[in-house]
């Protein structure tokens, strides 16, 4: 009989009461330790896992229980404190911790086709250390900048610090963030600590991780993002579990890098919405990253030049130090002047306002480079029938295709952003035969066209998620800005954050108003964070930075807020209707969404879901009753994606530890019903609803 049967953690969509499943550990081999890496059979295949604990007994049945295959001796175990953060994490929002842990290994090191027990998973990384993103860069060195004096205080605030902090550095654009990190950082380690360092974007982890490179030459820096070649992101993983990177600068999921010996976390860009994950478990990074200070007993520093209402609350509140760093860096350099066009009066050329045309003119004759954002990537969103009123509609959704250009750029198609269904672009009107099919509205193929025709002359590229698709091309074209052989830089959000381009005087916004019409609660802080980073792009260095917004709302108080560049203003007005309104951070909310291939069957779920709700809180031992509202299931902002029919209810919490208690009781019932035609999730803390 054996004596030792290990928990061990999967990354399977599997829920486990206790975490992780049960298999029994060979009498040959030594009992693991906890967060040590095994290989368990699974299905008809291997998976990786990671011991969650030894315990002498099972309460499955022996024949049920399945042997662990092996060990994979070469790899450390993973720090306690990252196993305590997913056992944390899968807690709070009610997933498998498995899924969140091991969902974080790069797939190269976790597929089965890379691995066997004879074979270990490591000899596959021999050779590769050439192509990684470890290897020792010829990087010209950078030395410590001279401090400004917010600067100085922001650092030596973190100096004081002798356990587990929460600073909100809320620094305008320009104002040298990045070179409080990368001091901040060099304290951690000459104290013999390691750092971690989050951005929002994948585009922006590269150019992060070269200002590291740059600073720490003698340093491994580990670069965590999905866009990094499958052996060069296991290689950097590897590196980091081993304790050879001490510094991992990554997106969303490194939160979870196998640090050892953490002593400093660092969110940039803290309220951007790409910390929240969409898929799978849906975690926020930001918030682990606290939560990973708080395991870890060392700092955090949430940097933003206009925080997260969430955070600026906390901070409000006295939960975080708030660090100011009101004015730029650069000696010569302030912000930009802020304009706005009213596009109900002005003239329009080429699909651009008058004044914004003429200022880009005048910017190409001075050899100034100028940016053009507009948050619409395509052609142009609809196109439809004049005659009849015809829009080419998506059959697989609930949504209008998107008119694209072809790459080979001798034609077009049609594109669903919501299910990438694509189709060819109707020679005439299905309906009515009318061959005049017109193209309404405009994204940022459009406008790339329209400024070539405006400016023939101009050196002009485009930067969003179809010109970027190559692994590589959104490093390109940042270079070639900087490096001026760019003019005008088009795009999306891509380009409106975290990049430096000393030329740059010019930024003009195109469709900002289509944000405020969304019925999201939090559109309106969403756009004004967006329009002030796409403003600071503008007049870093020591040309002065113009700023041209379109609008037909121009008496909106967000676009006085935004003229004054008066964040603190707007943070105010809009926390003050979030409190009237009962909208977090003054409460907590959940959802379940639910998708099903009928409507009946995802709002049939949603209804038992309910019934049950309402059952938990009228059951007389539910002490969370009186502080959670329930709401009716209705279906979501696009009812139909992929022909899969979409519903959510919303549930509502007096504060955090009301909603989780009740999720906790009310998700044990929810899992018992029969699901086969529905697939559902929960959300907790949802960025939309």
């Amino acid at each position: 009989m054996h004596s030792c049967y290990l928990q061990i953690l999967v990354n399977v969509h599997l829920f486990s009461k206790e975490g992780g499943f049960d298999f029994v550990l060979p009498e040959n081999m030594a009992c693991p330790p906890p967060g040590k890496f095994v290989i368990v059979p699974w299905a008809r295949s291997w998976k990786l896992g990671v011991v969650l604990k030894a315990q002498p007994e099972s309460q499955l049945q022996a024949d049920r229980i399945r042997s662990v295959s092996g060990v994979v001796e070469d790899w450390p175990a993973l720090p306690q404190a990252v196993l305590k953060l997913a056992s944390f994490a899968a807690d709070y929002y009610h997933a498998n911790v498995g899924e969140v842990l091991l969902s974080s290994v790069p797939e190269f090191l976790s597929r089965s086709s890379n691995f066997s027990v004879k074979h270990n998973i490591a000899s596959y990384l021999k050779g590769k250390r050439k192509n990684t993103f470890l290897a020792q860069q010829q990087l010209p060195s950078s030395s410590p900048a001279v401090l400004t004096p917010s600067q100085t205080q922001v650092l030596s605030w973190l100096r004081q610090q002798q356990s587990f902090a929460v600073g909100l550095l809320w620094g305008v654009t320009g104002s040298g963030k990045t070179e409080v990190y990368l001091q901040a950082v060099a304290a951690a380690l000459t104290q013999g600590k390691t750092a971690l360092l989050l951005v929002p974007e994948i585009a922006l982890t590269e150019g992060l991780a070269a200002q590291v490179r740059a600073r720490f030459p003698q340093e491994q820096v580990a670069t965590m993002s999905s866009n990094i070649a499958p052996g060069a992101r296991a290689a950097a993983w590897l590196a980091t579990l081993k304790g050879q990177a001490r510094i991992v600068v990554g997106t969303r999921s490194a939160v979870f890098a196998p640090l050892d010996n953490l002593g400093l976390v660092i969110v940039d860009e803290e309220h951007d919405a790409s910390y929240k994950q969409q898929e799978g478990a849906r975690i926020h990074a930001r918030d682990l990253a606290v939560m990973r200070g708080r395991i870890s007993n060392c700092q955090v520093l949430l940097g933003s030049a206009t925080p997260s209402l969430e955070s600026w609350a906390n901070a409000q509140a006295g939960r975080y130090t708030l660090l100011r760093m009101p004015t730029r860096a650069h000696v010569n350099a302030v912000l930009p002047h802020i304009e706005l066009i009213n596009t109900k009066v002005a003239a329009s050329v080429q699909g651009l306002s008058e004044p914004l045309a003429h200022a880009l003119k005048i910017r190409l004759e001075r050899k100034e480079q100028s940016l053009v954002f507009i948050n619409r990537r395509g052609f142009a969103p609809v196109l439809c029938c004049e005659a009849c009123g015809w829009i080419a509609d998506c059959n697989n959704c609930s949504a209008h295709f998107a008119l694209h250009r072809a790459s080979t750029r001798k034609g077009y198609k049609l594109i669903c952003h919501h299910c990438s269904a694509q189709q060819a672009v109707a020679q005439a009107c299905p309906v009515c035969g009318n061959k005049d099919l017109l193209p309404k509205g405009q994204g940022t193929q459009k406008l790339e066209e329209k400024l070539a025709q405006l400016l023939p002359n101009a050196k002009i590229a485009r930067m969003d998620r179809d010109s970027t698709r190559r692994r590589g091309a959104s490093k390109a074209i940042l270079a070639a800005m900087e490096s001026g052989l760019i003019d005008i830089l088009t795009g999306t959000q891509m380009i409106a954050k975290g990049h430096d381009f000393e030329n740059l005087t010019l930024v003009g916004v195109l469709g900002s108003d289509s944000l405020l019409m969304s019925p999201d609660f939090r559109a309106e802080e969403r756009l004004f964070a967006l329009l002030m980073q796409v403003a600071g792009r503008a007049g870093r260095a020591e040309r002065p930075g113009q700023v041209l917004i379109e609008t037909r709302l121009p008496r909106h108080p967000l676009f006085r807020e935004l003229l004054a560049q008066d964040y603190e203003a707007s943070a105010k007005r809009l926390l003050v209707e979030r409190e009237n309104l009962g909208l977090p951070p003054y409460t907590s909310l959940a959802v379940i969404r639910a998708q099903a291939s009928s409507d009946s069957a995802a709002q049939g779920f949603l209804t038992q879901a309910q019934l049950l709700a309402s059952e938990e809180l009228q059951n007389p031992h539910c002490s969370t009753s009186p502080g959670i509202r329930l709401y009716h299931p209705r279906p979501m902002a696009v009812p139909r994606v992929a022909n899969q029919a979409r519903w959510q209810l919303l549930i509502e919490g007096r504060s955090r530890l009301v909603l989780q208690n009740f999720l906790q009781a009310w998700l044990l019932k929810l899992r018992e019903l029969k699901t086969a035609k529905v697939r559902w999730h929960m959300d907790v803390d949802p960025l939309e609803i």
